[in-house]
């Protein structure tokens, strides 16, 4: 049987181990949504000017410039009013160069995450520590039951999977 806990010593672990899983869940929320790494954002944006250039109608109405009585206005009219795929492909190395510039100074008001090649490896990672400091938390809790014949609230956002003994073979 586990080592009876004092009162304090009890509540200071808990409240040690719940700190650690609320940052754990924290870093897992950010690792989500974070934004790519600039080298990323900006081969992003390239790769887009580009295909936008690349699948713009103006580039195939041309030759109709040397229709009598077709106008200028007729050929960059784009559709629904927006200009992007037109001026992409007129000037894509301006439009690019200018993204790139606005990326730069965006990045330098946010935090970028990690290259998104290693962010499923770097959630797992967390996901297992989680795991296993919500595995903790559930073992104390559990020890201090034992020890009173009380029950102790759980976290509402505790792992059900731990509190239920998914983990154990032998409370299974």
């Amino acid at each position: 049987m586990a080592k009876p806990h004092n009162e304090t010593t009890f509540e200071a672990e808990l409240t040690r181990l719940r700190t650690l899983i609320e940052n754990l869940k924290d870093r897992l929320d950010w690792l989500h949504g974070a934004p790519m790494p600039l080298d990323e954002a900006k081969q992003q944006v390239t790769e887009r000017v580009r295909a936008m250039a690349k699948n713009d109608p103006l580039m195939g109405k041309v030759g109709y410039f040397c229709r009598p009585g077709y106008g200028a206005h007729d050929l960059i009219t784009a559709p629904g009013g927006d200009f992007t795929s037109v001026l992409c492909a007129l000037m894509p190395d301006l439009i690019e160069q200018r993204l790139h510039q606005i990326l730069e100074e965006h990045y330098r008001t946010v935090e970028a995450g990690p290259p998104m090649a290693e962010r499923a490896d770097r959630r797992l990672k967390l996901e297992q520590q989680l795991f296993d400091l919500e595995l903790l938390e559930e073992r104390l809790i559990c020890d201090w039951e034992r020890e009173r014949g009380q029950v102790y609230p759980r976290r509402p956002d505790c792992n059900p999977g731990v509190v239920l003994g998914f983990w154990d073979k032998e409370a299974a």
